[in-house]
């Protein structure tokens, strides 16, 4: 009896306890989004002139609590990579990332005024000790409608 009474309150609690890992996608945040960026500081290699100005956040999962960004950047002679690029929301801020495997770039932004505001950052797995701080930006993230694929 008692094992199964054990065994009745497990399953209740997996019941009502959140789905850490399944994933589910905030569609109120999924959409398109046009993209503006402040000036870039920071080391050389800036991705200023191939970042895309419009951005689709899709319902399509590329893994535990990561989503399809598109479209994607064109790192040249890079391997296809099924899981980038990728967006994700985690409590009040929303991430963006692009890769080769090798050079994320990185977005990450908090609601504010019904516009998302934050940086972005351009990174390497190339490390120089001591070395330039990574290419930066501000960026601000504004919806808009989806009627017309994404443009870079």
């Amino acid at each position: 009896m008692r094992t199964q009474n054990c065994l009745a309150m497990l399953f209740a609690l997996m019941a009502v306890a959140p789905a850490r890992g399944q994933g589910l996608v905030d569609r109120s945040v999924a959409g398109c989004y046009a993209l503006s960026f402040g000036p870039w500081s920071g080391g050389a290699g800036s991705p200023a002139d191939f970042m895309p100005k419009i951005v689709h956040l899709d319902t399509v999962s590329v893994g535990q609590e990561y989503w399809r960004l598109s479209p994607n950047i064109d790192y040249h002679d890079a391997h296809p990579r099924s899981d980038f690029p990728r967006w994700s929301l985690s409590s009040d801020t929303l991430r963006l990332v692009w890769s080769d495997g090798f050079s994320p770039i990185r977005v990450r932004l908090v609601l504010g005024d019904s516009v998302w505001r934050g940086d972005i950052v351009s990174l390497s797995d190339v490390v120089i000790i001591p070395g330039p701080p990574p290419p930066r930006a501000l960026v601000t993230a504004r919806r808009q409608s989806c009627e017309r694929p994404p443009a870079r």
